[in-house]
This record gives structure tokens, C-alpha cells and sequence, in this order.
């Protein structure tokens, strides 16, 4: 795996040097109208106060300000909260995980749960992947030693054909993820790349194991996040 991400990041960066790019302001999912309007009343009423900050002016600005500034932080709850009721396939999953493993702040503080309230962040981690993953009676678990283990259809289903398959689905023009291998650096690899690729998935699926951090690499080849996978067998899928 250190060999594969460092021969395709040597190439990405032989090929395409750097450049300064000005940075643009992308429109967020939660703005609506009536935060535009309440902006727009804001900005007005501070501007009558005309710099002072006492008087009736002052304090109209500020019922109006106050009143701006719970309503963006509604939108943003409701915006967030709409996006993770609705999460179904792997690319929001991936997206929501990079969110949350990229600000150590956030963490899921409070859970209420039959038992109670639960508040410590592993214990709710925890009963989010029993209740949305739970056991299947079916999984062979990781072995000690990492022996090989006989799994029937893993050439069917692991392969040249649905790797190459699975590289065409990503987004080119995604950023990178901790590996700091681009979409299109896996997808301009062709056949040479997923053969690679083919032998390292059957490797780490027969043998339950897959490479972590500190192995000798800056980062893992690959972070595996488990997503529903509505109608299929098991309806989980890594």
C-alpha cells in the first residue's frame, strides 16, 4: 500500500505542479429567504443608529439583530439535522465522517436512550453502531493471526471489473482524503492501478485485516465506512 500512494502521488505532482487559486465563497445548504430578509432589516436598523450605541435605535437594532442571528442558528440546526435523517449511500456517509473526524470538537454529547441519558461520547458511538449496524450471525470475524481465510465469491464480487467499476463512480474532481490520493489519480490508473487495488481488497477481506496508520505509512490506503445498503442481502455494505 506505502508503495501504491507514493508512486501515485509522485506522478500527481510531477505532472501537475501547483497554483495559487483565489479562493470563492460557496453558497451554504441552509441560507433560505428569510434569513436574506432579516439580514437586510438588520444591516437597516444598524445603520439608523447612526454609530450610537443607546437610545430607542440602538435598541430596535439589537431585538433585530438578536432575532437574525437565532434564525441562522435554527436554519443551521435544521439543516444539519435534514441532512443526517437522509443519509443513504456511501458518498454523504463518507462526507458527514470527514466532518466530524476533521474538528475534534465535535462529538455527540447527550443521547437519551431507555436506560436514560447517555453522555459519554464512546458509550453513544457505541449505541449508534449496534442499533444502525447490529451484529450479522453470518460475519466471520477478523482471525488472531491473520490466516487466510476460504471466502466463497470473493473473486465473483472482488475484482478488476468492480474496482474499475467502483473508481468511475467516485467524483473526479473530489478532494483528496487522508491517504492524499485524488479520485482521478485512481481513475486515469486504469487496469494498472485496479489490479493492484484488486489484490490488496481480497487480501485484506480474506485475511480480516486492513492497514492502519503508524505501519510504517503516513496514513491507511483506505478508511472503510460502514453505510446502509437498502435491498440488498444483510443491508449493510463496508
Amino acid at each position: 500500500t506505502k508503495d501504491i500512494q507514493r508512486a501515485l502521488t509522485k506522478a500527481f505532482e510531477d505532472a501537475t505542479p501547483r497554483r495559487l487559486k483565489h479562493p470563492m465563497r460557496e453558497a451554504v445548504p441552509w441560507w433560505n429567504d428569510t434569513l436574506t430578509q432579516l439580514r437586510r432589516r438588520s444591516r437597516k436598523a444598524r445603520r439608523s443608529t447612526k454609530g450610537a450605541n443607546t437610545g430607542e435605535p440602538w435598541e430596535f437594532y439589537k431585538k433585530i439583530r438578536n432575532e437574525y442571528n437565532n434564525a441562522v442558528q435554527e436554519a443551521k440546526r435544521n439543516s444539519w439535522r435534514s441532512f443526517c435523517e437522509n443519509i443513504e449511500d456511501l458518498a454523504e456517509t463518507a462526507r458527514i465522517y470527514k466532518i466530524i473526524r476533521n474538528d475534534g470538537r465535535r462529538e455527540p454529547n447527550t443521547m437519551s436512550t431507555p436506560a436514560g441519558l447517555l453522555q459519554d461520547p464512546k458509550g453513544i458511538l457505541q449505541v449508534l453502531l449496534e442499533h444502525n449496524f447490529p451484529a450479522d450471525e453470518n460475519f466471520r470475524g477478523p482471525v488472531g493471526d491473520n490466516k487466510k481465510m476460504h471466502i466463497e465469491g470473493l473473486e465473483d464480487w472482488v475484482n478488476e471489473e468492480t474496482v474499475l467499476s467502483a473508481l468511475k463512480s467516485f467524483n473526479p474532481g473530489k478532494a483528496p482524503g487522508p491517504d492524499k490520493i485524488y479520485p482521478i489519480q485512481l481513475q486515469r490508473g486504469g487496469r494498472l492501478i485496479a489490479n493492484h487495488l484488486t489484490q490488496l481488497y481480497r487480501a485484506c477481506i480474506s485475511r480480516g485485516y486492513v492497514p492502519e496508520t503508524g505501519l510504517g505509512m503516513e496514513t491507511s490506503i483506505a478508511d472503510l465506512i460502514p453505510t446502509k445498503n437498502h435491498g440488498k442481502a444483510g443491508g449493510q455494505t463496508p
